[in-house]
């Protein structure tokens, strides 16, 4: 964030989750928002993945917004954020992830 709001704001997990249908009103699917590509967790304050660059958890080319943990991704050299996006710390690039990442689960405790 470059500034600070002077009103209500959402971050982008968030938004993505109210353009789903998500929120207050409908919890049920507030517990389906996004998922971090690098782990299983789906909560967290996460970063919006480069839709160029974007992989599903499995691998595959994604076809959505997909997500990640900033700690996550500070982890994975596959993962980075180009210089001039330091600022805001989006979006995060990921991409070519080796095959036994994507079968490896990081299980924070």
């Amino acid at each position: 964030m470059t500034s600070s709001p002077r009103s209500q704001w959402l971050c982008n997990k968030c938004r993505e989750i109210k353009s789903n249908g998500g929120g207050a009103t409908n919890p049920k699917a507030k517990a389906q928002g996004p998922r971090c590509v690098l782990c299983p967790v789906r909560h967290g304050a996460m970063k919006p993945c480069d839709p160029k660059t974007a992989v599903t958890s499995a691998g595959e080319p994604s076809k959505k917004q997909e997500f990640v943990h900033l700690f996550c991704s500070q982890w994975i050299p596959e993962t980075f954020i180009k210089a001039e996006d330091t600022t805001r710390m989006e979006p995060v690039q990921v991409s070519s992830l080796v095959e036994w990442l994507l079968s490896a689960m990081c299980f924070p405790y």
